[in-house]
């Protein structure tokens, strides 16, 4: 988000919303993160079943990521108005 908004510099948004707020939003989100990766069992009730899923989500991004750089490789014109519209 930081990036994308100093990139485009949208008018309106005062410079501390711009560049201030994103960093303390983005260090809660990594907290949030880590304390869901190391509590997985715990949430999802077997340590098994959490392996498992932290397993799938890691093959989930890995998938988007691949699909992500084959559609900029192949078509960036489409690539480049995905979330545009």
């Amino acid at each position: 988000m930081l990036v994308h908004l100093n990139r485009h510099r949208p008018e309106g948004i005062a410079p501390g919303r711009r560049v201030i707020a994103p960093v303390p939003a983005t260090a809660g989100l990594a907290v949030v993160v880590v304390l869901t990766t190391k509590n997985m069992g715990l949430l999802v009730g077997s340590d098994s079943r959490g392996d498992l899923l932290m397993g799938a989500a890691a093959v989930v991004v890995v998938a988007g990521a691949a699909v992500a750089l084959c559609c900029r490789a192949r078509r960036p014109e489409v690539h480049r108005v995905i979330g545009r519209q």
